[in-house]
């Protein structure tokens, strides 16, 4: 993997479970329909596994490309669905991924800080 930075674990856990929120939402299309939007994520526009974590933005405006507006919209709206559950989070309303991805972050950093404190008193 020349030019990255090498993941820990955290960073690569946290991204596979949104890749996982991301692939139930595109299985709302069918199993052979979430394969071939993976497929173009990954070939056509070089995003697969963790690097849907990492650029959301771009992650959304494929879909769109992929998809159709009203198609992103109802597979955009399942993904934020999937991050809200997945991490015990409530996220505004007309929140985008990006920032669905930013609060999930922000949540699994305060448990993980909350943790480390309460473990050493």
């Amino acid at each position: 993997m020349e030019g990255k930075l090498p993941l820990d674990d955290d960073e690569e856990d946290f991204d596979f479970q949104i890749f996982d929120c991301v692939e139930r939402a595109l299985s709302k299309l069918g199993e052979s329909e979430k394969e071939l939007v993976l497929r173009a994520l990954a070939t056509q526009f070089n995003l697969s596994g963790v690097d849907i974590a990492r650029n959301p933005s771009e992650v959304e405006e494929c879909l769109t490309k992929l998809l159709g507006k009203s198609g992103s919209a109802f597979i955009l709206i399942h993904i934020l669905d999937n991050i809200s559950r997945s991490f015990k989070i409530d996220l505004i309303d007309n929140c985008n991924l990006a920032e669905a991805i930013e609060e999930a972050r922000k949540e699994i950093l305060s448990r993980k800080q909350s943790y480390l404190v309460s473990s050493h008193f």
